[in-house]
C-alpha cells in the first residue's frame, strides 16, 4: 500500500500525506512506516518516535493488541487541507499527557477524530504482526534488504534519557545561543542531542543541539536562525537522546 506519512526529522514531525479530501489512518501502519524510515540512511541518529507494547498471545485465539506511545518530542501534524481525519488505534502520548497533534501550518480546519482499538486481537498470530513491520523491502538505500536486516545493522537506543534544566539570565541570550543552568564542564558534551522547550513562547519547538561550552553553560543550537526568539530566564526546556 502507498505510504500514509511522511517524516520532519528536523522539526520532529509526523505529517500526514494528504488525499485530497477525508482520510483514516491506522497507527499500526505510522508505526511500520517509522520502522521502515527509522533502518534507512543515517535516520537512527534521530530520538525515536515510537515505542509499542502488545502483540502477546493472552490465549490459543487471542494476542494482547497494540498500543502505540508517541516519544516526546516527536509530534503528528495533519495533512495542510481542511478535511476529516479519522486515526484508528491505541496511542498515547510519552510522558503521559501530552499533546500529539500540532496544528498545521496553513490556515485549514482539520476534524481529528480518535478511533481507538480492541484491546485483544482475535486470530491474530504475533508473527503475521511482525511480518507485516518488518518484511517491507527498503528502497534507495545501497543494498537492498529488508527493515528487519536493516535494523539488524544498527543499535537501537534501549532508553530516551530527558533532561530538563532552565534558562539563565544573560544579555547574550539569542534564538541561537543561550546560557543554562547546566553542570556538566566538558566542551560539547550535549552536542548533536535535542534541545525543546517544555513552557513559554517557545513551548514545542525542538533544535539541534550543535555546540555546548563547558565553562560559560552556553548552548548554540541550529539551523539558522534557531528558536523564532530568545528564550526567558527560567523557561525550562528538556535535552534528549544524549
Amino acid at each position: 500500500m502507498a505510504d500514509v506519512v511522511t517524516f520532519d526529522p528536523t522539526n520532529l514531525r509526523i505529517v500526514e500525506i494528504g488525499v485530497g479530501g477525508d482520510n483514516e489512518i491506522e497507527w499500526r501502519e505510522v508505526y511500520s512506516e517509522w520502522k521502515v524510515w527509522y533502518a534507512q540512511s543515517d535516520n537512527s541518529k534521530y530520538p525515536p518516535a515510537f515505542r509499542v507494547v502488545g502483540g502477546d498471545p493472552i490465549s490459543d485465539t487471542e494476542n494482547l493488541g497494540s498500543t502505540f506511545f508517541l516519544q516526546f518530542p516527536w509530534k503528528f501534524r495533519p495533512a495542510e487541507l481542511s478535511h476529516r481525519l479519522t486515526l484508528v488505534g491505541n496511542l498515547f502520548s510519552e510522558p503521559a499527557g501530552a499533546n500529539v497533534i500540532v496544528p498545521t501550518l496553513g490556515t485549514f480546519t482539520v476534524l481529528v477524530e480518535q478511533r481507538v482499538s480492541n484491546l485483544t486481537d482475535a486470530g491474530l498470530d504475533p508473527a503475521v504482526n511482525a511480518e507485516a513491520v518488518w518484511a517491507r523491502v527498503l528502497t534507495g538505500t545501497i543494498t537492498t534488504a529488508t527493515a528487519e536486516e536493516m535494523l539488524a545493522r544498527i543499535t537501537l537506543p534501549i532508553a530516551v534519557p530527558v533532561v530538563a534544566k532552565t534558562v539563565v539570565a544573560d544579555a547574550g541570550n539569542t534564538g541561537i545561543s543561550f546560557k543554562t543552568d547546566l553542570p556538566e564542564t566538558l566542551d560539547n558534551y550535549w552536542k548533536d542531542t535535542f534541545a525543546s522547550f517544555a513552557a513559554g513562547a517557545l513551548a514545542g519547538q525542538v533544535k539541534k543541539v550543535l555546540a555546548y561550552n563547558g565553562t560559560t553553560k552556553v548552548l548554540t543550537v541550529g539551523p539558522a536562525p534557531g528558536f523564532t526568539g530568545p528564550p526567558s530566564p527560567g523557561d525550562v526546556f528538556v535535552l534528549i537522546n544524549r
